[in-house]
C-alpha cells in the first residue's frame, strides 16, 4: 500500500479550490488511480491543509447564513466525501443533506 505525501497533492487544483471554493469536474486535489493509497496524517500532515479547506467552506457558507439546511452533491470520491464530512462538522450533521 502506497502512502500519499504532500508531493502527491495537485497544488494548482488545491489553490483553485481554496480561492473559489470549488473545482470543475473532473479535476481533483488528490491524483486519480488511488484505490490502494492511504493518507497517513501522522507522517505527512501538520494541520494546515484541512484548516485551509475548512476556511474555504466557511467563506462559502457565509453567503448562505440564512439557510437552515445545506446540500452537498457527492460523487462518492474522496474530494466530495471530504467536503461533506467537513461541512457537517462546521454546521452540524442535522443541517446537511447529501445527494448523489
Amino acid at each position: 500500500m502506497r502512502v500519499l505525501t504532500r508531493k502527491d497533492v495537485n497544488k494548482r487544483n488545491l489553490w483553485r479550490y481554496i480561492r473559489r471554493g470549488w473545482l470543475p469536474i473532473p479535476e481533483t486535489i488528490i491524483p486519480p488511480k488511488r484505490p490502494y493509497y492511504l493518507w497517513n496524517p501522522i507522517q505527512d500532515y501538520n494541520g494546515k491543509l484541512i484548516d485551509q479547506i475548512k476556511r474555504a467552506i466557511r467563506r462559502t457558507l457565509k453567503r448562505w447564513e440564512d439557510s437552515n439546511r445545506f446540500s452537498v452533491w457527492i460523487s462518492g470520491g474522496i474530494d466530495s466525501s471530504t467536503l461533506l464530512y467537513l461541512t457537517s462538522q462546521i454546521v452540524g450533521p442535522e443541517k446537511v443533506r447529501a445527494y448523489r
